[in-house]
């Protein structure tokens, strides 16, 4: 006999984000343009994505980061 139930429909991710290359100075900040003293991965993401990813997971709301920010 099949089974009469439908499979659930998958749900939108709730997070966007990207991973990517990015050019790091030597004294660690990411450079805009394509040169720097290293290349590491990276993942960027949203400040809205940041803050309902807070909501959803309360332990970030307490972890420490060393958070920087970028002028070209």
């Amino acid at each position: 006999m099949a089974d009469d139930q439908t499979a659930p429909l998958l749900e939108k991710p709730k997070y966007r984000i990207w991973a990517m290359h990015c050019p790091f100075r030597t004294t660690g900040s990411p450079v805009g343009g394509n040169m720097g003293g290293s290349i590491k991965s990276v993942v960027i993401f949203e400040v809205e994505t940041w803050t309902r990813l807070c909501q959803d997971v309360p332990q970030l709301q307490t972890t420490m980061f060393e958070v920087g920010s970028y002028e070209d």
